[in-house]
């Protein structure tokens, strides 16, 4: 009967264990979505906002830009704030301002006011990343870690599937405005849901400095690095004042590396580059990024501008093979302990390499079925080298380093997202005006995203070399013999 009784009560807690498991997954992915579609939810619509605000694309792209350049300066505080507040209470209130924010972006009257409140939702969005990975590696087992990561890039991949297509539908049946109407609610769903879930935790007595110094030199860096890069050229010109702004800005990102690996309390621990695995990871990961948003920037462009698409059926003609990355992403978490990173990242970077040259060749009359499957190789590569190369710069890390290397490769990736949407604004721009006086509209427009691409194909080549030296972590695949065989000897 004791037996009996006690089966029962480490049953009841088993299931509580499991339950509560699942809400913190959920959790983590629930934000992750919310963050990414900030993003990916965006490009369908400015053909609407250029109409709607008679302004031109370099004008528009700041709707996205002025989003990211505030969710790339503000991940530093992540690590910084989970040690002072605790990860459940900051990212409750992110999940908050966020709701709030997106408010602000539905009622807007002008497109200047859109960029501020898209400010004010990217400072949120930004620590949400960050704080979603830091929550998978604090809470979780270190057995579950892995599979984990492999949903939360599923999550992060699913805002790149479906929110063009959520978005352009909501575009054209009840205006751009409806974008931001439908999400708020979820952010505030999230943080309640947050609060009830997450177990509070204590926060350390003795509380580092903050580094003032390293928050301001970290946003000035970026800012004019963004600035620099959106602007290098008008109509075919040299902008001397945008090199002088990126000169500046890699000039400040060197001081506040620097300032990183020699600080007692740096905002950012840049010394964990001095590991290997996760110094080449994050790497390769950074170039995977530059060269991942040339698609979901440049493609609904082309789309609608070249092909005369809807903004509801260029959602529709990307969602196919985005939602591939979605499905093969805990496929490949999975596989991760199988195959190890580097097979994994082999195959994947082949594939993007593959896929976007392809798309170099896409014109106004080509079918949607040969777009389509261009983009499916694409997004298979995708998969097999995000959730690989996010997972290797995390594994060889310990627990307590995990809010840190989370912050530090979220804030690398913002950053680099960035510069990579400046940075195929003004190819884009440049190439258009170019091609502009020498042909039709609509070629000018198809041969000016060409050249983006192949700027996107030679960023993922040139990190092609660090896949090489990234290699599964001896004490990582020791912990998961360890834990095999503690399972066998259990049964």
């Amino acid at each position: 009967m004791v037996r009996h009784v006690q089966n029962r009560l480490h049953t009841s807690k088993s299931s509580r264990h499991a339950s509560r498991t699942m809400g913190i997954v959920a959790i983590s992915l629930i934000g992750t979505f919310l963050s990414m579609y900030g993003i990916s939810g965006i490009p369908v619509a400015f053909p609407t906002w250029m109409n709607s605000f008679a302004i031109e694309l370099p004008h528009a792209q700041w709707i996205l830009t002025a989003f990211m350049i505030a969710s790339g300066a503000i991940v530093p505080l992540a690590g910084d704030g989970v040690a002072r507040f605790g990860a459940r209470n900051c990212y409750v209130a992110c999940l908050s301002g966020y709701g709030i924010s997106t408010l602000f972006c539905a009622t807007a009257l002008t497109v200047d006011i859109l960029i501020v409140a898209r400010v004010l939702q990217g400072i949120c969005a930004g620590l949400i990343t960050p704080l979603s990975i830091t929550i998978i590696y604090q809470y979780l087992p270190k057995e579950r870690q892995a599979v984990t990561i492999g949903l939360w890039s599923t999550a992060a991949m699913l805002a790149p599937a479906v929110g063009p297509t959520v978005a352009g539908w909501l575009v054209d049946m009840f205006g751009w405005r409806s974008i931001f109407y439908t999400t708020a609610p979820l952010g505030f769903a999230c943080a309640y849901a947050a609060y009830i879930v997450l177990p509070a935790q204590q926060t350390s007595l003795d509380k580092k400095p903050f580094d003032a110094l390293g928050f301001m030199l970290s946003v000035g860096a970026s800012m004019l690095l963004l600035v620099g890069l959106s602007q290098l050229t008008n109509k075919g010109s040299v902008n001397g004042m945008a090199i002088a702004a990126c000169l500046m800005g890699a000039m400040l990102l060197a001081v506040f590396v620097r300032n990183g690996m020699r600080g007692v309390s740096p905002l950012l621990e840049w010394s964990l580059f001095r590991n290997a695995q996760f110094r080449n990871a994050t790497i390769v990961s950074g170039g995977l990024t530059l060269s991942l948003y040339s698609t979901t920037y440049l493609m609904p462009l082309f789309l609608q501008q070249v092909q005369l698409l809807s903004a509801t059926m260029t959602g529709l003609l990307l969602l196919a093979p985005s939602l591939i990355m979605v499905v093969l992403a805990p496929f490949v978490g999975r596989l991760y302990h199988v195959c190890g990173p580097r097979l994994l990242l082999i195959i994947g970077t082949s594939l993007m390499i593959f896929g976007t040259a392809m798309l170099c060749f896409v014109e106004k009359h080509t079918s949607y079925a040969i777009i389509i499957g261009w983009l499916a190789v694409r997004s298979i590569g995708v998969s097999f080298a995000t959730v690989t190369a996010n997972h290797a710069a995390m594994e060889t890390l310990a627990v307590d380093e995990a809010g840190q290397a989370s912050a530090l490769s979220s804030w690398i990736r913002q950053l680099l997202s960035a510069c990579s949407i400046a940075i195929y604004t003004t190819v884009y721009m440049n190439q258009h005006t170019a091609y502009f006086s020498q042909s039709a509209p609509t070629v000018a427009v198809s041969k000016a995203v060409h050249d983006a691409f192949i700027i996107a194909v030679l960023v993922i080549i040139a990190v092609v070399p660090l896949v090489f030296a990234i290699r599964r972590s001896k004490a990582y695949a020791d912990n998961e013999a360890q834990a095999a065989s503690t399972n066998e000897r259990s049964m």
